[in-house]
């Protein structure tokens, strides 16, 4: 049985399209967060009301279509195999290319930033996962205990880590020159190494230099795993004791939604935003 849920962010839904997307067929699934763009207007943000700001937001969404696109893509190629999955990342990057060829003609990385997803895809072949992910979607897997056995690498992660702690870190997210030195010198650019660490995220923005952040890997599971499939909205609920627990009883995924949503409202810059995911037991 297949559980899965799609929300969106618990303050902000009605002002926002919904960005992320999902598909899975048979033994195929796959997750994208499309990425938040710059809403029309002013590129400033500092002391704006973020709400009058979201007015003016682009929808239709082109980070809706992107993450559409590979969805689209992995289920229309239907890799079984892990190089075969490999290759289907790369042809979902080329078809997010072709889309922002057509759409943005001058990328400023502000209001005209390319169209673009995080995004991860598993196929199971019988007690093997073969996974890929990109920037901070990914794959987790519980014992039927909701032990937390195994999850994908996020390489968001290692760039707020990195820089939080940089001067770089001291600009706020407000500011267009910020955005623009993060989207420009740090998504997608395998040559920011910093004491030999790669500090750089990835995303499918069409580029090829999103092909060094594909992650892709195996993973043995037994029995009764419980296999998830998610946006990065889910990540920190994921990594609670509780939900796994609620969300392997798929007779009942109520509780599973109901604890969502008595966290989002409690804590919503940490649970309320846009969230997708796809479970199943192995």
């Amino acid at each position: 049985m297949v559980f899965t849920t799609s929300l969106p962010h618990i303050e902000l839904g009605q002002l926002l399209p919904p960005e992320d997307s999902f598909k899975y067929r048979g033994n195929v699934f796959a997750v994208a967060d499309g990425i938040t763009r710059d809403p029309g207007g002013t590129v400033n943000w500092l002391g704006k009301d973020r709400k009058k700001l979201l007015k003016k937001y682009p929808n239709p969404s082109g980070a809706r279509w992107a993450a559409d696109l590979f969805c689209q893509t992995i289920l229309r190629e239907h890799p079984q195999t892990l190089s075969a999955l490999k290759q289907t990342f790369v042809l979902a990057n080329r078809a997010i290319a072709r889309l922002n060829h057509r759409h943005i003609e001058q990328v400023d990385y502000l209001i005209n930033d390319f169209f673009a997803c995080t995004a991860a895809a598993v196929i199971k072949r019988g007690a093997t996962l073969h996974w890929g992910v990109i920037g901070d979607c990914g794959v987790t897997v519980f014992d039927r205990h909701g032990k937390q056995k195994f999850i994908t690498p996020d390489s968001v992660a290692t760039f707020r880590k990195f820089i939080n702690r940089s001067p770089q870190g001291d600009n706020r997210w407000a500011m267009p020159e910020r955005r623009v030195l993060i989207r420009q010198q740090f998504r997608n650019n395998p040559q920011q190494i910093r004491n030999d660490h790669l500090v750089a995220y990835g995303a499918l923005t069409g580029e090829p230099n999103a092909e060094p952040f594909m992650y892709f890997g195996s993973h043995k599971v037994a029995k009764g795993d419980l296999v998830v499939v998610y946006s990065d909205g889910f990540f920190d609920l994921l990594n609670l004791k509780t939900p796994p627990k609620l969300l392997a009883d798929l007779n009942t995924p109520q509780s599973f939604l109901d604890y969502d949503l008595k966290l989002a409202r409690r804590n919503p810059d940490k649970y309320g935003h846009e969230r997708t995911l796809i479970s199943f037991l192995a």
